[in-house]
């Protein structure tokens, strides 16, 4: 199968924000969700690029970007179920890695905790994302919704103060958040 990958940017007035809003709402557990309002709002910042993927006509996917100094923080990823494990995935993130490779892209995941109930799927998560390239930082953030990996495509240049940075942006979303060292 042969893919006709392109983007689209996203804003408050995009056509495409209905199915954007469904795929966000069905791939997030509500605990991890901003309110979609908000990520629309935020998304009219310069710091904000939010990205429709589509095959040919079809949406397959989005991803939420902040981008601030030498950083590009994917904030929100997700395709559409039903075309997981055929190779999207990788190309968006392949696609956003060229697109920030001026920027040190980072990103939140789970860790991988053997007894967790989801371990499997935190585990094909972190295997997914160290084959595209990225690494361990052994920074960990925790919040009320729970505890989240932190991973870059350039561990050499990644500062936790630079990072943190970030949350200033979703003040809202970031208060009471903690980084801890895990190394």
């Amino acid at each position: 199968m042969e893919m006709n990958l392109r983007k689209n940017k996203i804003h408050l007035l995009s056509f495409q924000n209905r199915k954007i809003k469904e795929l966000y709402e069905s791939a997030f557990p509500k605990i991890e969700r901003l309110p979609y309002s908000m990520l629309m709002r935020y998304s009219l910042k310069k710091e904000i690029d939010m990205w429709g993927y589509y095959d040919g006509g079809r949406f397959i996917g989005f991803a939420y970007m902040m981008i601030l100094g030498s950083y590009a923080y994917l904030l929100y990823f997700a395709t559409k179920k039903e075309i997981r494990s055929k190779g999207y995935g990788t190309a968006i993130v392949k696609d956003l890695i060229k697109t920030y490779s001026d920027k040190n892209m980072v990103l939140d995941i789970e860790p991988v905790i053997p007894d967790a109930e989801n371990a499997q799927q935190r585990t094909r998560r972190r295997d997914f994302y160290l084959n595209l390239g990225f690494h361990d930082t052994y920074w960990e953030m925790t919040d009320e919704t729970g505890d989240y990996r932190i991973y870059t495509t350039d561990p050499q240049h990644f500062d936790i103060a630079e990072f943190r940075k970030f949350f200033d942006l979703f003040p809202e979303s970031f208060d009471g958040t903690e980084t801890v060292y895990k190394g």
